[in-house]
């Protein structure tokens, strides 16, 4: 994940709706499969009580400040790119969407469990 967004702006494909663009999809895509199996592991990990309990806060945090990390380091290293919010937002967006798919699919099973 931390690979595409140093791909260089001029070889990112040009969206060919209007919606949606392509790089913000990929954001979204990248950040929910990253939250999914970050509380996927922390969920199923049995050697801290206290990191299953508190896995959403610590994810939450850092996912975003991973977003903002790798769009700070695509306007300073990363060539052709730069840095823009709607990137945030749409990593927040896909954290959202992770966390919906995780307690869509594990939700009963959470309530049992903690």
């Amino acid at each position: 994940m931390v690979s595409a967004h140093g791909i260089p702006g001029t070889e990112l494909p040009r969206p060919y709706w209007s919606l949606f663009e392509f790089d913000k999809v990929a954001h979204m895509l990248f950040f929910s499969i990253l939250t999914f199996s970050w509380m996927n592991g922390f969920f199923k990990q049995s050697a801290s009580y206290k990191l299953k309990v508190h896995a959403a806060k610590l994810i939450l945090v850092f996912a975003l400040t991973l977003a903002v990390l790798l769009e700070t380091l695509q306007s300073t290293i990363f060539v052709g790119r730069s840095f823009q919010w709607s990137d945030i937002i749409a990593d927040g967006t896909g954290v959202g969407a992770g966390f919906g798919i995780f307690y869509l699919i594990y939700g009963r099973v959470l309530s049992y469990t903690i």
